[in-house]
């Protein structure tokens, strides 16, 4: 045995790995199933921070926080002493190791899926340019008409300005589930990596009522799963995070690309897709 002194190196961390029923770890498994088991594992214990998953790698000498293989401790402890309505993320951006925003969360998503070693790197682009990447690159097309579970959709606001979530699944009243990192503008409503819910389809929404299934599903599970979590959930409207200015990246998992779906989780509503994630 060989006793080294501490540094700050990415080998001497601990991860935390979710678990298939098989044992196995999720890490690099490149199917739908996996994508979405490790897009968990940030929700509900890490706050929004600009710039959080884009560190230029001299972060105390560490990997960029969106390609690591699991939660950084740090995202945990720093979510516990500032998650609360006075928490203000202009006052945090670029404090990278605190937290992630919503490109920094799906990057890492897809890298923890895609990858078992930390640090093998693909680039980090801007959100509303993600799915067009990602389509670039081959592992997925755009256009299609159907909505499926692990699709990456990006939001182009404009004036450089942008958002992109991971989808659940399509509820059965045409609300979409999904999970991202967002910063929503009232103080009590999310600052953070969280379950949504759009409103169905054709209806407004006041960003506070939960008319849609979808939106009622990421409320329930995030009071019963991540009691720790102390926003009130929000309802985003299907105009605007579905149609208008988006662009939506379908994995190609017909075997000629990265992906593959054994499980068939393309096939499930949202509501079986969550039930299948938590029970």
């Amino acid at each position: 045995m060989k006793l080294v002194s501490e540094d700050a190196s990415d080998f001497q961390k601990w991860y935390c790995r979710t678990v298939s029923a098989s044992g196995q770890t999720q890490y690099g498994r490149r199917t739908i199933l996996s994508l979405l088991k490790n897009a968990m594992l940030p929700v509900g214990r890490t706050l929004y921070v600009l710039g959080g998953g884009w560190n230029d790698g001299s972060y105390s000498g560490q990997n960029i926080d969106s390609e690591i293989l699991g939660c950084r401790s740090s995202w945990l402890t720093f979510f516990n002493s500032n998650a609360g309505a006075a928490y203000i993320p202009a006052l945090h951006q670029f404090e990278y190791g605190n937290g992630l925003d919503c490109s920094g969360y799906v990057h890492w998503i897809a890298y923890n899926t895609i990858y078992n070693t930390p640090g093998q790197g693909f680039q980090t682009v801007t959100s509303y340019d993600m799915a067009d990447d990602f389509k670039n690159r081959g592992w997925a097309k755009t256009g299609d008409s159907n909505i499926y579970p692990g699709d990456i959709v990006s939001i182009n606001e404009g004036n450089g300005a942008g958002h992109v979530y991971l989808v659940l699944g399509v509820c059965s009243d045409g609300s979409v589930l999904f999970a991202h990192s967002t910063l929503v503008p009232y103080g009590t409503q999310g600052a953070g990596v969280q379950l949504s819910g759009t409103s169905v389809p054709g209806q407004s929404t006041d960003f506070v009522t939960m008319d849609s299934e979808a939106a009622r599903l990421a409320a329930s599970y995030m009071k019963t799963h991540f009691p720790k979590w102390c926003y009130a959930p929000v309802e985003e409207p299907y105009n605007g995070y579905i149609t208008g200015n988006t662009v939506r990246a379908t994995w190609i998992t017909d075997g000629t690309s990265i992906m593959t779906d054994p499980e068939n989780i393309r096939s499930l509503s949202g509501e079986q897709v969550i039930q299948r994630l938590f029970g």
